[in-house]
Formats: C-alpha cells, structure tokens, sequence
C-alpha cells in the first residue's frame, strides 16, 4: 500500500492526464452515439430562455405543460437560473448555436470538476488520495448522460466543489480571501442550481458548529469569515433576486417551479398508488386537472402568482395526507440516489450503463457511510451537508440528476472514508 502511495505521489500529474484522457474518450463516446437536441428534453425551457437572450427578447420562455397559460402573459420568467443561461447565451452567440459546442462545454465542467475534486482531496487527506480521488470521478458514470442535454447540474457541481475547497483552505490556513471565496462561489452555485443554498447552509452550520467544538468558544477571526462569506453569498445572489422582485413583485431567489414540482410529484398521495417517481405523461394529467379546478390558473397571472398558488394547493395535498406523503419522502431516497424507476416514467429503457450505474451508486454509498463512521470531525461536518442537501430533494421530487451538485463532495469524502481503513486518520 505503501508503494503505491509513492507512485500516486510521485506520478500524480501522469494520472491525472489519464483521468483527462478517460473522461474525453467516455465523453466523446457519447457526444457522437447522442447527438444533442436543444428543442427536446431537459433541454428546452434552456434552450427557450438562452434563444430570447441571444435574439434580445429578454429573461423569457413559455412552457405551458410548466407554467399553465403563459402565452396570455409577456412570459417573462424565472424557470431556470440565470448562470447557466447567460453562459450558453455567450457559447451560443460565439458558435452559432452549434450543438457539439454546448455538449463540450458539458464536457469542459466536468473535467473541472475532477481537478476540483483532486485538490479537495488533496487538502484533506494528501495527494495520493487526491490522485484517487480524481480516478474515481473520472470513471463516475452518472455525468455521461449529462451529455444528452443542458442544464445547469455540472457547472453548479463545480462551483460547489470549488465552494467546499475556499472553506477547507479557510478553517485548516485562515485568511479573509478564502472565506470570501466560499461565499462566491456558493453565490454562483445557487444562481446554477438554487439547491445548492442547502449545501451552503449546512456547511455554514457546521463549520460554525465545528469550530465552537475546538475551542469552546468562538473567536474573532472565524466569525467575521462566516460573516464575510455569508454577505459574499448574499451580494452575489442579489441582482437575480432583486430583478424578480422587480418582474414579479417577489423576491424570489430560486425559480418558479418549486410549486409545480411540489404538486406534481406529490399529487399522487391522494390516490391509493405505490409510490413511484412520477413521469411527464402524469404529471401534466395531474396539473390539467388543477388548473381546471381553479379558475385564477386560466387567467394571465405571472409566475410567481402560478408558483404560490401550486405551493398552496401541494400543502393541502400533503396536510391532508401526510402518512402517505411520508412514505413518499422515504421511497425517493432511490430514484435520487440510484435513478431507480425514473427512465420507465419517460418511455425509456433501462441501459446496460444504467444498472452499472446503480452498482457504482451502492458502492459509493458504502464508502461514504464508512466515511461518515470512521472520519473525523471536521470530515463529518462536511459530509452530512449531504444528507441535509437529499432531504430537501426528496421533500418535492428526485431523480439522479439532481444529486450531481453534491457528488464530488460525496466521492471526495468517500475516498478519504475508505482510506481510514489503511491509515490511522485523514489529515
């Protein structure tokens, strides 16, 4: 064991080319067998959003299937969040829309990820399980059907895995300018995929819990880096939150499909159904039926208005039938972490890629429990910002996808779990 930790430290930039290599070979593999289609899928509301932007018709799209009667408004929106759109704008402005362009780009995120997650693992716990690290996210086969569409999953990925480094660097070597990099690059994660505030809020909790516990008491220094993080994050989400106030007359910091999901994907605790992850096909059954029922819904409200009114109407649902919700809650546990039941709901088959896939998943889950058993505090404290970021998901809708913000922190903290049975204690 030994040996091979001097390879992988003496060696290290060989392998990380290999991993490079491998994830342009699995990559490119699939960018050819795939074309991307920007009209289809997950891609379109992107797509739809970008395509204003780059004809200057504004922040707008309209989807009815998402926001019912959107052709009687001017259809400015909030659907999706704004990074993600303003970089494929950039990319599509400077390739003519050229669908590989935007496949690469997926391609280019994910790449940084793996360096992100190299030196993650590296301040942690050395560079050899760095180099580890690193093999193992370049072999981590959820992100290639990423490659199928666009979305913000991996460029929110990587803004979290750079998040989680600034905070390491910060409570292991101090200074001002690695809290405040905490702060942003958390600040861009949210503007990628709003979820990943939860990462942010738990690992603000526990850092704050985790350093109290050192020396019972909380210093000078560490405070004003939370506080300095904290204001990093709030002023970069602002000009987002602070234009939908202006367009909806609501602050909102996320999107306006957290109550169409909350209905969507919960609507079926009042039938007497297995619980399963529920597909386009009935979810548009189930928000057709809401939207005849109230009559405010066929009328050109914005939406915001469209998003509280499906908030409202899930409460009630989920109230009214909360022992079945909770069922609901516990059964997604597996389509969010091994995708289980989700490509059925969309007419699709289950690949051979697919069920190795749910085996890299069990095995991933294996190592982050001994990670979580044998780790110490602080690789505690970073890890359970896991689990808090799942529940969220699994309170309104879960699928794979999703859990691709969170996943290099997830390989990260595994591989340093699974070395503790070779070392004394991560570093």
């Amino acid at each position: 064991m030994m040996r091979f930790s001097e390879l992988l430290n003496r060696r290290y930039k060989l392998f990380l080319l290999l991993c490079i290599l491998c994830m342009i070979l699995l990559d490119l593999v699939v960018i050819l067998a795939r074309p991307l289609d920007l009209t289809e899928g997950g891609s379109s509301t992107w797509w739809m959003i970008t395509k204003n932007l780059e004809n200057g018709n504004g922040y707008k799209a309209c989807d009815e299937a998402y926001v019912p009667n959107c052709m009687l408004t001017d259809q400015t929106t909030a659907i999706r969040e704004p990074l993600p759109v303003l970089i494929y704008a950039l990319l599509g402005t400077m390739t003519n829309n050229a669908p590989p362009a935007f496949q690469l780009t997926q391609l280019a995120f994910n790449l940084l990820i793996c360096w992100l997650v190299f030196l993650l693992t590296q301040e942690l716990g050395g560079r050899a399980l760095g180099v580890i690290a690193a093999l193992a996210w370049s072999v981590f086969l959820p992100t290639l059907r990423m490659e199928a569409h666009i979305s913000g999953d991996l460029i929110a990925g990587s803004l979290v895995a750079a998040g989680t480094l600034f905070l390491v660097r910060a409570v292991k070597h101090g200074g001002l300018g690695q809290w405040i990099g905490f702060g942003f690059m958390f600040g861009l994660a949210v503007l990628s995929r709003s979820s990943a505030l939860l990462i942010a809020f738990a690992l603000f909790l526990g850092t704050l819990i985790f350093l109290w516990a050192q020396k019972k008491r909380f210093e000078k220094q560490w405070m004003i880096g939370l506080i300095v993080s904290g204001l990093a994050l709030g002023l970069t989400v602002s000009p987002w939150v602070i234009r939908n106030q202006i367009a909806f007359g609501k602050p909102i910091l996320g999107t306006t499909l957290v109550g169409y999901n909350l209905y969507r994907h919960n609507a079926i605790v009042m039938k007497e159904v297995f619980p399963h992850y529920v597909g386009s096909d009935e979810g548009y059954r189930e928000i057709e039926a809401l939207v005849a029922r109230i009559p405010e819904l066929q009328t050109p409200i914005n939406e915001a208005r469209v998003d509280a009114i499906f908030r409202r109407e899930a409460l009630r649902v989920i109230s009214a039938n909360r022992g079945e919700y909770l069922e609901l809650v516990l059964f997604r546990f597996f389509p969010l972490w091994f995708n289980v039941g989700v490509l059925e709901q969309y007419g699709q088959e289950m690949l051979v890629l697919d069920y190795f896939v749910i085996a890299q998943q069990a095995l991933l889950l294996v190592a982050f429990l001994i990670a979580l058993w044998k780790g110490n505090w602080f690789l505690r404290m970073l890890a359970l910002s896991v689990p808090f970021f799942m529940l969220g998901y699994m309170a309104i809708d879960s699928q794979l996808r999703y859990m691709i913000p969170a996943m290099p922190l997830v390989v990260s903290v595994s591989v340093i779990g699974v070395s503790s049975f070779f070392t004394r204690r991560p570093q």
